[in-house]
């Protein structure tokens, strides 16, 4: 006879879960409705509707601040591309990658060669490593020969102008095949690092801007998520306009809002309580943005560590109550000089400062300065200080070089 399994043993809970279906609480799930979004959603569709008749079109470009509907609803456009395309008979695909997840030039493109094999089985998948770039290019150029023409979508583009990616020759070899491009970004300075051959061949001038949502819309999302999620009659309304009103003040962010909505779920199954109230609400909000900035500061490499200790000690974030990009670079610089580490050029610290955004570690917004003032980014940390110093002691370990750039930046080492 068996052992019991030591799970057998939970009691089972007096009272049903209020989480009836997870997975409307994961910000990567696109559900079928987009509250807030119809209007982009529609205008997005006209631009596409060319390429399922064969025709070309412009390549596009979505911007906007993290957690505004960017890639879900270009994920909810493509799904809904490709069920026509299956009705229709026609062999055009659909592929969306992200730059951020995949690494370099040759892992981009390799990964679209998988994507376009997982829809035609003649299609090659390269190896991991081991083709020369022209190699790999003649492989994609001879799998795209499989379909009539392609539509490939570039999530956070701005990304293969970092971590030494050559972002333009990829740009310019894709120019030349038959692959109609639509980016996601964030940052829409990335255009500020192509090269003329690339700007004369691809025209990024089509562009839609998605704004942040406010306070009313992301209370919307949330009651729809909410719908399906819980059972009925287990979360007060007042709870989810809570969780919207501080997303909307950390910039609008859908993501965080049913992140902080989970939590709050979750805190309440712990209890045991029949509904999710302002209490769980405010009980999620420590331990989401203690998680949410561990698991970020984690993430980051040397460079980006050293610029946000550097935006943690631009004092006292200077004017308007925040720092201007150039103030935060001066600091980064010294910081670097003083310590013998190599450092970003001023013209590249934006697509690093907008990864620390992302990463909801600071918050850039722009400000303009009138007719001839120009405008610039104002950056401000969203963690506080001794919850920032911490999190990156902890990567000393993955780079020892923290060590002394901590201690010499904040006197702090009596804590090492």
């Amino acid at each position: 006879m068996s052992e019991p399994n030591i799970f057998d043993k939970v009691p089972s809970p007096a009272r049903q879960a209020i989480i009836v279906d997870a997975k409307y609480l994961d910000t990567r799930f696109v559900p079928d409705e987009l509250p807030h979004r119809k209007e982009q959603i529609n205008d997005l569709v006209g631009l596409i509707t060319p390429v399922l008749k064969g025709q070309p079109i412009q390549p596009i470009t979505v911007y906007g601040p993290p957690g505004s509907g960017k890639t879900a609803a270009i994920t909810y456009i493509g799904r809904e591309f490709k069920r026509k395309v299956a009705s229709t008979g026609k062999t055009i695909s659909w592929t969306s990658i992200n730059c951020y997840e995949n690494t370099s030039e040759y892992a981009i493109i390799r990964r679209l060669c998988s994507e376009l094999e997982q829809l035609n089985k003649s299609a090659v998948i390269p190896p991991a490593t081991g083709y020369s770039m022209p190699r790999l290019y003649l492989a994609l150029e001879k799998n795209l020969e499989n379909f009539k023409t392609s539509v490939l979508v570039l999530d956070e583009i701005d990304q293969i102008f970092s971590r030494q990616m050559d972002g333009n020759s990829m740009l310019y070899r894709l120019s030349g095949l038959p692959v109609h491009l639509i980016s996601i970004t964030n940052d829409p300075s990335f255009k500020e690092f192509l090269d003329p051959r690339v700007k004369s061949r691809i025209n990024f001038a089509n562009s839609r801007i998605f704004q942040s949502y406010d306070a009313k819309e992301l209370a919307d999302i949330l009651s729809k998520r909410a719908e399906h999620a819980f059972r009925p009659d287990s979360v007060d309304q007042n709870a989810i306009r809570y969780c919207a009103a501080l997303a909307a003040q950390k910039g609008g962010d859908a993501r965080m809002a049913i992140d902080l909505l989970r939590f709050a779920a979750q805190e309440a199954d712990r209890e045991e309580a029949n509904e999710i109230s302002e209490k769980h609400v405010k009980s999620a909000v420590d331990s989401l943005e203690a998680s949410a900035a561990a698991q970020a500061i984690d993430q980051l490499d040397l460079t980006q560590a050293i610029l946000f200790l550097a935006v943690m000690n631009t004092s006292p974030y200077l004017n308007y109550g925040a720092a201007r990009t150039g103030d935060v670079f001066e600091v980064y610089a010294n910081i670097c000089l003083q310590n013998n580490l190599p450092h970003l050029t001023k013209r590249s610290i934006n697509t690093q400062l907008n990864a620390l955004d992302k990463y909801h570690l600071i918050s850039m917004r722009i400000r303009s300065f009138g007719r001839g003032g120009g405008r610039t980014s104002l950056i401000t940390p969203t963690i506080a200080h001794e919850a920032a110093i911490e999190g990156l002691e902890n990567k000393i370990h993955e780079f020892p070089e923290l060590r002394n750039v901590i201690s010499r930046t904040t006197g702090r080492s009596d804590r090492f």
